[in-house]
Parts: structure tokens; C-alpha cells; sequence
């Protein structure tokens, strides 16, 4: 008996070291209508102790007893005049700041699904319409409602699934895939829509033939279920937009004939035109005037406007022999989009005269709804920047890191200047820049041994020389998110929060004095020596790394053993390394505590590439 004590005793978990940071993987009901109050479950991990932070006025949340671990209810209270739209909602306790989930306020009526509704048999009854469903397939799950409809009604039933939680790491595709079916009460199937063009989430159109009841059915297409498959499933007698008629007015009219190159429509660049592939087989021709060595960007856009068209751009020389062509062109603003389909080329006028532009439907469609805007102008070269993460922490006399990646534009390759607004006094932000011909930075804030506890809202900006003109674009934040085990997307979020925490485990620094320029040799090695401060009984080992350094810098991993404080890291500097590089270096550690992963940061340390000496 005592040797099973022993070994029951030795496979006991240690303590945590530290407050885990809270993670929501769904909100039921994720929405609300205005001026009503809704209790919403709240599902996670390290979820208690909460308080609720809501992006935009409106609403407001608190947290409800009991609450757990894995899931709290909050009461959020909806005002009458609350903006439409999506809020960010979050949960904050001494882990820091959760990840975002989305809650829709509403103007239509809104109910929760109520089980036992997995058999058409059981369909829950919904009395009237307009309506909003808030549900969820679980494990082997399926949903089912019933209403009544009169003859001669058009309705539309919409379901929004992927659109409130777009990825999901361990899920293949990637997101719940919802599909709808329509049935007549005695079971015959009416209608079944799987998307909605190029959109995962369907709606379905029905025109009903007779007064009486029918039934929906809401399900994963591939017949998967878990419980973060959430949905809101809308039930209206309303016109849906299903074209972008209203989103490209302005500019230059496209003017029909121009579907064949004798007939191509006259511009003059710069110019924006707003057309449409009106039918199956259309294409439509513009002709305009080129210099030689004049630098020209067509872009497409419609499939960002959620047009369906597909196009393709065509460009022809003024003998008519084809010079360029575009099919598809990934804009990496545009993260949420399932399939890139808007079309741009990068053109440069070998010789002067006319040039002519066609655009199509690379499928052959068209309609009413394939609506297009087309640019053809000179390059405006610029940039635009993304911070990951959104929500990080520091506890006080501590350091966190932020990384920042530039979305370069129409040839624009030179130093963006990092730098951060809105921290409290004593708050240390590293010099940082994106060096030139380089797409991400790193910077660090460490936070003043008395920091307050807290969250803070600071801003990241970079700047940059254009031409004779200083360029200043605030960053986006994002939330770095995976789908389906393999791909990762930066999905936009609404600013960024930096949550300072209690102290615990260690903290990190090194021997090189804040701010000061460490200058490295090509061909290279530099000793870099950390100090570990060791919290509250943390005796874990501790490994070293530098994610994402320079071509041609790397640094030497290193564990540091748990009875050892200090570590003295190899930074290998190669002929690679360009000389004048200028870039922040960043060490992190990771310590073991069971299975907890701890990470912390050098304050960075900025590096200038110098050349070999000899």
C-alpha cells in the first residue's frame, strides 16, 4: 500500500508557478437584440476570476456565479440605442487579457436553441418570424426548427457560422461548415444550400408555395459536431442585398458596346471604372494612352466588394499581341477572404502608344450581380503594418514582445521607424525598425518594477520617407489563429491590450545596457550573457532561443540548467549578414514547470552588422 502512496504522490502535478493567461473558444448565445438584457455561456480554459471587456459602447457584461475554469456566465445587457454590428468581448483576470470572440447585436428577436431538437420529429417550435437562432452542433448533432409560413411569402433563411469564428485550429477545413435543408411537414425536402457563393455560410431563398408549417435543418456538411460549433441562424421576410450595386458609385461608368477590342471604351489614367459582366461570356475592353517607361498598377475590385465575379485581366500591346495577364492576386489585407479571386498587374510601357485592358469572368458567368471596380493608375508606393499579439503581458520589471510585420506596396522597400504611444511613465519601449527590404520587426516594453496592475491601451505606429514626403500609418492589431493544423492567418481585432500581471516564475536581462547598440562582425561569434531572477520556488531549467533573426544571424539554443542563474548565449554572425543591417535581437526562454510553459524576454537588444574584420 505505502509504495502506491509514493507513486500516487510522485505523479501529482507540481503547483503552478503562474496564472494562466484565459483563452474563450465560444460564446451561447453570441449575439443579442438591443434593449435586452442576455445571460451568455462563456466556454474556455482559465476562465475564472473574470472580468468582461466589450469593444464599442452599448454594452456591458458582468460575470455571473458560479464560474469555473472552463466556463463563466456573464449578464450582458444590450442598450436600446447600441450600435448594430459585431463587438470584441473579452475576459480578463491575473493571467491577462483573453483572445477576442465576437458578439452580434441585433434588431431582430432572438431565442436560444432548446435540445432535445436532433430529430425532425422533435423540431423545436419557433413562433413567429423574424427570428434569430442561437445554437450549436455538438458531437453527432444536428438541429431542427419549425415555424409557420403563409402562402406567397419570400423568406430568407441565413446561417452565420464561419463568419463568428473564422478558423479553428484543430478542425478540418478549418471552421464549421454549416449546411441548410428545408423540408414540407411531412418530411419531403423542399430546398438545401451548403454556402452562398463563394461563402462557406448558406442562405437559402424560399418562395412559399402554401400556407403551413416546414422545417429547417442545420448541420455540419461533413456531419461533424463539437462544441465550438456555434451559430446564429436568421429567419426573415426581407430583401438581401445580393449585389454591390451601392458600394461602386463614383469614377468613370463603364459604357457598353466596349465587348470586343474594336469597340474598347476610351479612358484616360489615372482613372477608377465601375462595370459590370452583365451576362455569360461578356468582357469588356477599355483603351488608354502609355508613355514608354511609364509605370502603370490595374487592380480589380470585386471580390473584396463581395461581387462573384472571378476575373481576369488581359493587356494587350498597341500591335494587339498579348503582353500581360492576372488571374488571381492574394491581397494580404484581406485575410478573411476564402478564395482570392480579384485580379492586378504591374505594368511598365515598353514603347509609347495605346494599350488596351480587357477584363472577364475567368469562368465564363455574369449577371446582374457581377459588379466590378477597375482601376489603372501610377504606383503609390506605401505600406501598412500588423502587430501580433493582441494581447500580451508583462508583470512589473518585466519585458514583452511584440512583433510587427510591414505590407510593403507598389515598390516601396525602405526603413520603417517603429515607435509606441500610450504607455504610463517608466514604461520602456526598445528602438525598433523593419529594416530596409525586410517585412517584420521586433520590439519590446518592459514595464517599471512598481507598474500598476492593470490593462493598458498603447498604440504602435511606424514611419517612413517616400519620395521628399515622411509617411505615419498606425498598426492593426491581430490575432494569430490557425485552421485545420497547417495554416496560419493574421485575423484583424480591434486594438491592442497589454495586460500588466502579477510578478511570478523569473524574469529576464542581460549584461548589455538598455538601448545600447551591440555591433557584430560578419564571420562572427558574440557572447551574450543573461541573467535568470528566479520567483516564488521556480527551480525549472531554462531554454534559450531567438525566433526570426536576419539571414545570416542565428543564435546557439542553450538550456540552462535549473540550479544555474546565468547563461552565456553564442550570437553566430555570418558573411550573409548584409553590413549595416540594424535590427533588434530578441531572446526568449521558455521554463518547464509539468505542463506548464513558461516564456519570457530579453529586453531587446539592438544589433548593427558590421563588416569582417581582417
Amino acid at each position: 500500500m505505502r509504495a502506491v502512496i509514493a507513486l500516487f504522490l510522485f505523479a501529482t502535478p507540481p503547483q503552478l508557478l503562474e496564472t494562466p493567461q484565459p483563452r474563450l473558444s465560444y460564446l451561447l448565445p453570441s449575439g443579442g437584440q438591443r434593449g435586452r438584457t442576455v445571460q451568455v455561456d462563456a466556454a474556455g480554459a482559465n476562465l475564472s476570476a473574470s472580468t468582461v471587456l466589450i469593444t464599442g459602447s452599448g454594452v456591458t457584461a458582468q460575470v455571473m456565479p458560479p464560474e469555473t475554469a472552463a466556463k463563466v456566465r456573464l449578464l450582458v445587457n444590450v442598450a436600446a440605442n447600441a450600435e448594430l454590428g459585431e463587438r470584441e468581448i473579452r475576459l480578463v483576470n491575473a493571467g491577462g487579457v483573453s483572445n477576442r470572440i465576437l458578439f452580434v447585436v441585433g434588431q431582430l428577436p432572438e431565442i436560444t436553441e432548446t435540445e432535445p431538437n436532433s430529430e425532425f420529429a422533435k423540431a423545436q417550435r419557433v413562433e413567429s418570424l423574424p427570428i434569430v437562432v442561437n445554437g450549436q452542433i455538438a458531437e453527432n448533432d444536428r438541429d431542427y426548427f419549425r415555424f409557420s409560413a403563409k402562402a406567397g411569402q419570400k423568406l430568407v433563411l441565413a446561417a452565420h457560422a464561419k463568419s463568428l469564428t473564422p478558423f479553428i485550429a484543430d478542425a478540418v477545413p478549418g471552421w464549421f461548415d454549416a449546411c441548410l435543408t428545408l423540408f414540407d411537414e411531412s418530411g419531403k425536402q423542399l430546398h438545401y444550400a451548403d454556402d452562398f457563393r463563394f461563402h462557406p455560410d448558406p442562405v437559402l431563398f424560399f418562395h412559399v408555395p402554401r400556407d403551413g408549417d416546414y422545417i429547417v435543418e442545420i448541420r455540419d456538411v461533413i456531419h461533424r459536431g463539437r462544441a465550438d460549433f456555434i451559430y446564429r441562424l436568421v429567419l426573415e421576410e426581407s430583401p438581401r442585398l445580393t449585389g454591390v450595386e451601392s458600394e461602386v458609385t463614383g469614377g468613370v461608368p463603364e459604357l457598353e458596346p466596349n465587348n470586343s477590342p474594336r469597340d474598347s471604351q476610351r479612358v484616360s489614367v489615372p482613372v477608377t471604372i465601375h462595370g459590370k459582366i452583365d451576362r455569360p461570356g461578356d468582357a469588356d475592353y477599355f483603351i488608354f494612352r502609355a508613355a514608354a517607361r511609364q509605370q502603370l498598377i490595374m487592380e480589380v475590385n470585386a471580390r473584396r466588394l463581395d461581387s462573384p465575379l472571378d476575373s481576369i485581366l488581359t493587356l494587350y500591346n498597341p500591335k494587339w499581341d498579348q503582353i500581360a495577364e492576372n488571374d488571381d492576386w492574394t491581397d494580404p489585407a484581406s485575410p478573411l477572404i476564402t478564395h482570392h479571386a480579384d485580379s492586378r498587374l504591374a505594368f511598365t510601357a515598353p514603347v509609347d502608344g495605346d494599350y488596351v485592358l480587357r477584363i472577364r469572368d475567368v469562368q465564363g458567368h455574369g449577371g446582374e450581380d457581377y459588379f466590378y471596380r477597375l482601376s489603372i493608375g501610377q504606383p503609390k508606393p506605401d505600406f501598412s503594418l500588423r502587430i501580433t499579439p493582441d494581447n500580451p503581458r508583462v508583470a512589473p520589471g518585466d519585458t514583452a514582445a511584440i512583433a510587427v510585420s510591414a505590407q510593403r506596396k507598389d515598390g516601396f522597400d525602405g526603413e520603417i521607424e517603429l515607435f509606441a504611444e500610450g504607455l504610463p511613465q517608466g514604461f520602456a519601449v526598445s528602438p525598433a525598425a523593419i529594416p530596409s527590404g525586410q517585412t517584420e520587426g521586433r520590439l519590446t516594453i518592459s514595464a517599471p518594477a512598481d507598474a500598476a496592475l492593470g490593462v493598458l491601451a498603447p498604440s504602435i505606429s511606424g514611419r517612413a520617407k517616400i519620395g521628399e514626403e515622411l509617411y505615419v500609418r498606425h498598426a492593426t492589431t491581430a490575432e494569430s489563429v490557425m485552421q485545420a493544423f497547417a495554416y496560419t492567418h493574421y485575423v484583424p481585432t480591434n486594438g491592442l491590450l497589454l495586460a500588466v500581471v502579477p510578478a511570478a516564475a523569473y524574469s529576464l536581462t542581460s549584461r548589455i545596457a538598455p538601448g545600447t547598440e551591440l555591433e557584430v562582425a560578419q564571420d562572427s561569434e558574440v557572447p551574450i550573457i543573461v541573467k535568470v531572477s528566479r520567483k516564488n520556488g521556480a527551480r525549472g531549467g531554462v531554454s534559450f532561443s531567438a525566433p526570426r533573426p536576419a539571414p545570416g544571424i542565428t543564435l546557439k539554443p542553450l538550456f540552462l540548467q535549473p540550479d544555474k542563474d546565468e547563461a552565456t548565449l553564442l550570437l553566430n554572425v555570418t558573411g550573409e549578414a548584409r553590413a549595416g543591417l540594424r535590427q533588434n535581437l530578441i531572446i526568449n526562454a521558455v521554463m518547464k514547470n509539468g505542463a506548464e510553459s513558461i516564456t519570457r524576454f530579453v529586453p531587446a537588444i539592438p544589433i548593427r552588422v558590421v563588416a569582417a574584420r581582417k
